[in-house]
């Protein structure tokens, strides 16, 4: 029982980890869809929202490997 509660506990970490990065990967996509932030907006903003698009990609490559083999 206690190893069940340990998984499931576990397994709602890992998904509402993937949540956050979904919710970080939608709002940085829709950022740099507009092509006016991305003319307009300092350039090390617009970098920085790309490198945070990046880190959500490969955290939710990641979540989908590990949640796939539980």
């Amino acid at each position: 029982f206690e190893a069940q509660l340990n998984q499931d506990k576990t397994m709602e970490k890992l998904n509402n980890e993937k949540a956050e990065h979904e919710r970080i990967r939608a709002q940085t996509t829709r950022q740099l869809a507009n092509q006016g932030f991305v003319d307009n907006a300092a350039q090390e903003l617009v970098q920085n929202c790309r490198d945070r698009l990046e880190r959500a990609n490969s955290e939710l490559r990641l979540l989908n490997k590990i949640l796939e083999q539980v």
